[in-house]
């Protein structure tokens, strides 16, 4: 299945909970439902019960053609700047649930005339500084401008500017993310909540920069000088030329590197493993341990680089975490012994408005929410 068909099915969905699915469309749907257990449990659990009724009295009596025709727009328009044509049956079971979540919630949004409450946070911007703490901020054309500036005022202080290296700084607060290339070319994708240290060139026999957050590496290729990523937990990444995804936020129990390109090294003193592409190494900050695992679609683990959420059997709580980043909000949750367990497979842009994520999020489990300022109480 294609986005195509998953659009295409979503509004046949839409369609049959409203009450005014043609022949044709019912035939279309059946074979769908025919084709796969998945499909219809997931179909099932879409329209049964009290969601079925709500759902076909609120919204039974409305004409959907113009909203459609926006989804349909604003779908394709998203479909030809991003990787996702082909998906997995699993993942085609979500996109039309998701898909069809979206044109109801379109729906009710048109009907009730509402504005949504939070607008989109997510900016590309950071803030440089260099040794004197300094900052600057660096907004998305700035890479070549501003941080050169300041650094080239901040060494011509030195009577020894030619030879001493000057440790740059670049953070990417809550909210944003950021794109920059090093002076070897190599090109680094910076998450939200993400500091970056480097130096403003490199040695002769190696690249070395530090993390602390998330970044996709695009690294140069270079045998002679491997480029090496340092993080807080003293774990070291090595690459001569190669993609890789780093995850190392401090308040997860896990850092996650996954390799796209290339081969790389990850360790330490005691453990030390060589990952191969679609391998990923996780290294548990509580057991000290660290495996790999090889992933089915690695490309999932760097979807925030092009626009996208993109959770694969995780948490609520994890995927909650990383909305909370990327919206700069804060989620309460007001019964946390009801929490949920389990996992969710999840999938949704990043440039959406945090009230449509969680109008998907209901559709997958069942909770209510408010939302107060910058907070966001959660009750199961």
């Amino acid at each position: 299945m294609n986005y195509l068909d998953g659009i295409e099915l979503a509004e046949i969905m839409v369609k049959k909970v409203v009450g005014n699915i043609s022949p044709r469309e019912e035939e279309r749907l059946q074979r769908w439902l025919d084709s796969s257990l998945e499909y219809r449990e997931m179909y099932e659990a879409f329209v049964s019960g009290r969601s079925f009724a709500e759902r076909k009295r609120n919204f039974g009596h409305l004409k959907y053609e113009k909203t459609i025709g926006a989804i349909h727009e604003k779908i394709h328009r998203k479909v030809r700047r991003r990787l996702y044509m082909k998906i997995s049956s699993v993942a085609a079971v979500l996109l039309v649930a998701v898909l069809s979540t979206v044109i109801i919630f379109s729906l009710r949004t048109e009907k009730a005339g509402m504005q949504p409450i939070l607008p989109v946070e997510g900016k590309n911007y950071a803030f440089l500084s260099v040794d004197d703490g300094r900052k600057v901020v660096l907004k998305e054309n700035d890479t070549g401008t501003a941080w050169k500036e300041h650094v080239k005022e901040k060494a011509g202080e030195n009577v020894v500017a030619e030879e001493k290296v000057q440790m740059i700084r670049v953070e990417v607060p809550r909210g944003s993310e950021y794109w920059l290339r090093l002076n070897d070319s190599t090109e680094v994708w910076l998450n939200s909540e993400t500091v970056l240290t480097y130096p403003d060139r490199f040695a002769e026999d190696k690249r070395e920069v530090t993390l602390r957050g998330e970044a996709f590496f695009k690294v140069r290729t270079n045998p002679t000088r491997p480029f090496e990523v340092r993080t807080d937990e003293n774990l070291q990444i090595w690459v001569t030329g190669t993609e890789l995804n780093v995850r190392d936020y401090t308040d997860e129990q896990f850092l996650k590197v996954t390799l796209l390109k290339g081969v790389v090294h990850v360790g330490n003193d005691s453990i030390y493993k060589i990952l191969s592409p679609s391998e990923q190494a996780v290294f548990d900050r509580e057991a000290g341990d660290l495996e790999v695992v090889e992933l089915d679609d690695p490309s999932t683990c760097v979807a925030w680089r092009d626009g996208m959420f993109a959770f694969e059997g995780e948490p609520i709580g994890v995927i909650l975490a990383a909305m909370a980043q990327w919206y700069d909000v804060e989620f309460v949750i007001e019964n946390k012994v009801a929490t949920p367990g389990g996992s969710v497979t999840f999938h949704a842009m990043r440039d959406e408005k945090v009230e449509e994520l969680l109008s998907v999020l209901q559709s997958l489990i069942d909770f209510k929410y408010r939302i107060e300022g910058k907070k966001i109480y959660i009750r199961f």
